[in-house]
């Protein structure tokens, strides 16, 4: 009997950044893009989220359902190599979405089908690892981070909470990146 093995034998770990959103009188991590929450002591679970490309074809012609991630499809549950590419997400739309108490950056640990990408994966199964709570938001508004943090410590993971806002964030993980790397940026710093 041929059995294949998994794609890692350990959790690829990546960063992401999640809304913190209210729901039901507690706060949860959501997704930035669609609209699913994270639940608190389980693993999230991928399905492709990306409708069919032509609804009214005929059912024969249509694309049958696959699991997720897909090579051939941007499914999965998404995570980037680096804290500064996912601190891209710490803010925009802010307007757009009710609910939203907040957003924060953290680890994830994938795991199940893993698909490396360019700047990092997409997995059928995810959890946070450490979340990162900043005390103020993109716009400079302060957040109470203390209650932040306090829910957010549902999902059993160490919760930071980071002084400054959404460039201090940047800033940290630029400096992150460009020591990781021995490279400094253009101004000399």
């Amino acid at each position: 009997m041929k059995v294949a093995a998994p794609d890692f034998f350990e959790p690829a770990v990546g960063w992401r950044t999640w809304l913190v959103v209210e729901d039901a009188g507690c706060l949860l991590l959501r997704s930035v893009v669609f609209k699913i929450s994270w639940p608190p002591g389980q693993e999230l679970a991928a399905d492709c989220e990306h409708p069919p490309r032509r609804l009214l074809s005929r059912p024969w012609h249509r694309k049958r359902a696959h699991e997720a991630p897909s090579v051939n499809c941007e499914c999965g549950i998404y995570a980037t190599k680096n804290m500064e590419r996912a601190a891209r997400y710490l803010d925009g739309y802010d307007h757009l979405l009710k609910r939203v108490r907040h957003r924060v950056l953290g680890r994830v640990r994938l795991w199940g089908s893993v698909v490396e990408t360019e700047f990092g994966w997409r997995a059928s199964h995810a959890y946070p690892a450490h979340i990162y709570v900043p005390t103020h938001r993109a716009n400079g508004r302060r957040v109470n981070a203390d209650d932040v943090a306090l829910e957010l410590a549902s999902y059993g993971v160490p919760v930071e909470i980071v002084r400054g806002g959404v460039e201090t964030m940047r800033a940290r993980s630029h400096e992150t990146s460009h020591a990781r790397h021995g490279t400094r940026d253009a101004r000399g710093d």
